[in-house]
């Protein structure tokens, strides 16, 4: 299974999800994931290392948070993106924006697909 296809269509998301998971998924997940994993963890780790390790721990944390073998290394690709807008923009909103918006367009093509 590629990395994409897994994102589009993962093995454990039901196909008639809840209005209440939709909203976490797209709204309070992507909150709650930057700000612990890229403003509380790669700031911290900035402090003892450069960025691109801070980066790439932070994106292994994220990964792992997900509890998702299959999905792996996609979700370490997408902590790196994040955090490299993170420390690129200087603000938490860029990463929280792209990873709404992301998830947004993982709902919406599996609500398409049926």
């Amino acid at each position: 299974m590629s990395i994409s296809s897994h994102f589009l269509d993962p093995p454990s998301v039901h196909k008639t999800q809840t209005p209440i998971m939709i909203v976490y998924a797209v709204l309070f997940s992507p909150i709650f994931e930057e700000l612990i994993c890229r403003k509380l963890i790669l700031n911290q780790l900035n402090k003892h290392t450069n960025n691109n390790i801070s980066i790439t721990i932070s994106a292994l944390v994220f990964s792992v948070l997900h509890f998702d073998l299959t999905g792996f290394l996609g979700y370490v690709f997408l902590g790196i993106v994040w955090g490299y807008y993170y420390k690129k923009s200087n603000s938490i909103f860029v990463p929280i924006l792209s990873h709404f918006l992301f998830n947004y367009f993982i709902i919406l093509t599996q609500s398409v697909k049926g």
